[in-house]
């Protein structure tokens, strides 16, 4: 599996992970809707930085910036809608 996948898995599942922490998730599916959510996020944000290409700094090929701002953006949008 290349680098970029890995980190996009576990930079991902720490967004979900801390936002369901600090908005005090109750539940064990909340907690797995805020990881799927996290990390399909993350990815696009990589995706959009990648063709994008902002001039940000990066970690390796990793646009991790565009990936923690639409991570958390849908986690947000998520929460509105009560996911």
């Amino acid at each position: 599996m290349p680098p970029e996948v890995v980190l996009i898995v576990v930079l991902g599942s720490i967004c979900g992970a801390l936002f369901h922490l600090v908005f005090r998730g109750r539940r064990l599916g909340q907690l797995l809707a805020r990881l799927m959510v996290g990390i399909g996020a993350f990815a696009v944000g990589h995706l959009v930085g990648r063709s994008a290409d902002p001039g940000l700094p990066t970690i390796g090929p990793l646009h991790a910036i565009e990936g923690f701002a639409v991570s958390s953006a849908a986690l947000f949008i998520a929460r509105l809608l009560k996911l």
